[in-house]
């Protein structure tokens, strides 16, 4: 078990620092990545309509978290490294590596996770839910293709307390996947996306771990 660091907010992000907002943001998403990880392996995966829709909910959210990383990664972390890479006090030559390293895993992890965010996630962006230039996006297409399905909806009070659409909404990555067309194919791609998200979390934590220890150790926080 680590050393617990107790100092001002001001002293652990100060703001004559350059640095201080996007190290600010990535403790932020770096706990959101630890926690949905967490949750979502945490959950019994069984066959109930709830414990599956739950299980869909947080590789969505997953999605999104570990794109917003990998933006604060790219367009931040990666160039202050790049200009003070010379600086080992500021940027250990480790340091260099993991950081690249972590960016081209976020990167490579672009083309299974944007369809998701794109299509489903925070981020509504139907039209761009296709890589390429089809006129209709993937998840029209997807849900035109698959209109025979039944699913049950539950539509019971008018103040919505009771109404759930989880018979349908556990089926949403479906949608986004218009060439799975079996079970076992879908369960492969579910495997897959797990996979993908497990990957980028860990590589997300190890370096929002380093930088904050360095960050801080600068200043005398940490040992």
């Amino acid at each position: 078990m680590g050393d617990k660091v107790k100092a001002r907010v001001g002293d652990l992000f100060p703001a004559n620092d350059e640095r201080s907002p996007w190290m600010f943001r990535l403790a932020v998403l770096r706990d959101d990545v630890d926690y949905e990880v967490k949750t979502l392996f945490s959950l019994r995966h069984d066959s109930s309509t709830a414990d599956s829709w739950r299980t869909v909910y947080h590789l969505r959210r997953l999605t999104v978290t570990i794109l917003e990383a990998r933006d604060i990664f790219r367009a931040q972390v990666q160039p202050w490294v790049g200009r003070n890479k010379r600086d080992p006090g500021k940027v250990p030559p480790k340091m260099k590596k993991l950081v690249d390293f972590v960016v081209r895993k976020l990167v490579d992890a672009e083309l299974y996770l944007e369809p998701i965010r794109n299509g489903l996630g925070g981020h509504v962006k139907p039209r761009s839910a296709h890589h390429g230039t089809a006129v209709v996006d993937t998840v029209e297409a997807t849900v035109l293709e698959n209109h025979k399905d039944t699913v049950t909806t539950m539509i019971v009070s008018d103040d919505g307390e009771s109404t759930a659409f989880h018979d349908l909404t556990t089926h949403a990555l479906i949608w986004v996947w218009a060439d799975v067309t079996t079970d076992q194919q879908y369960a492969d791609k579910h495997w897959h996306l797990h996979q993908i998200l497990l990957c980028c979390a860990s590589s997300i934590r190890q370096a929002a771990d380093e930088l904050l220890l360095g960050f801080w150790r600068e200043r005398g926080l940490v040992a």
